[in-house]
């Protein structure tokens, strides 16, 4: 029962997460904008960037690069998976420190 509650947290932190963040991010944005006296950019800002970003051509300095950039996102994925379904806040800390 645990491991499947551990899954399930994984996959909906892996879902939610970068809605959420890309969301909060393109709020602060526009905060920040407007504390400054201007008007900002739009809500979706964040997304815009990520797509251009994916749009951009790869470059890589070696071919492992692409292997540690994979297992740290795997182990952010575990980490806040245990995290959302409850776990151990240092277990967290622990699996975070792996990435």
């Amino acid at each position: 029962m645990t491991l499947l509650t551990t899954l399930i947290g994984t996959l909906l932190f892996a879902v939610a997460g970068p809605v959420v963040g890309c969301l909060l991010a393109g709020l602060d944005r526009i905060i920040s904008a407007r504390m400054q006296g201007r008007v900002g950019p739009p809500l979706l800002q964040p997304y815009y960037d990520v797509r251009k970003l994916f749009e951009k051509q790869r470059v890589s300095v070696n071919s492992v690069e692409g292997v540690y950039v994979a297992c740290a996102l795997l182990f952010a994925l575990i980490a806040g998976g245990i995290f959302y379904s409850g776990g151990n806040l240092l277990l967290c800390v622990f699996v975070i420190t792996l990435s």
